[in-house]
């Protein structure tokens, strides 16, 4: 299936115990990322909801991706998968949930609710 919009960047992936300057499990990998603040943070509202679960960034990016998030249910959260945007030398997003958009239709995509970490500054990665 293909991502229904237009990526605005690319990002590479590290798997849980693996981080730069190793190589990354998955390289390249394009994405609209897009900023979520105001909703992100909103989202810890929610009665019994840990920190772990908001975020500050939105990412589109093809469903074919192996990308693996750190929700277990019941508001649980376990370390998985992080992003660095636009390859392993720039901005580190936490991957919190992620969420399969339109299944089995031809603009079947992820949507991936990510948290940014602390960037190396200045940057124009985000």
């Amino acid at each position: 299936m293909t991502m229904p919009v237009i990526a605005n960047t690319k990002c590479d992936l590290y798997r849980n115990g693996n981080s730069p300057p190793a190589n990354p499990d998955v390289a390249g990998i394009p994405i609209q990322l897009r900023p979520a603040w105001v909703s992100g943070q909103e989202s810890g509202d929610r009665p019994g909801l840990t920190r772990a679960m908001t975020f500050t960034h939105v990412a589109y990016c093809d469903s074919a991706a192996d990308v693996r998030d750190a929700y277990t249910g019941d508001c649980g959260f376990v370390e998985q998968d992080s992003i660095y945007v636009p390859d392993q030398s720039g901005t580190k997003f936490r991957v919190v949930f992620v969420e399969l958009v339109g299944r089995s239709l031809s603009n079947e995509h992820f949507r991936l609710w990510l948290d940014r970490q602390q960037p190396n500054w200045p940057t124009h990665d985000l």
